[in-house]
């Protein structure tokens, strides 16, 4: 059952993180759940099959062919750069 908390947060970054929220077309609670599960090393099975479909649709409407492998492999190594960047 979801629970509500309260956080304190510098406004910078709010600002950051609402601006990534707007990028994603997400929500702050979607968010934060997904950085949580990241840094605690935790992958909900639904949320990765609920991104390999959106992947799969954003092919099929670009006319391209899907190796999730690929897929998934660039975007760990993109997370991973960025977080090394910290």
């Amino acid at each position: 059952m979801p629970r509500k908390v309260m956080l304190s947060i510098d406004e910078e970054l709010l600002a950051s993180f609402d601006a990534e929220v707007d990028r994603r077309g997400t929500t702050r609670s979607s968010l934060v759940q997904e950085g949580m599960r990241r840094v605690l090393g935790r992958n909900d099975r639904e949320d990765i099959q609920a991104r390999l479909a959106q992947i799969r649709a954003w092919a099929d409407e670009h006319g391209g062919t899907f190796e999730s492998g690929e897929t998934i492999r660039a975007q760990r190594d993109a997370l991973d750069d960025r977080d090394r960047a910290r």
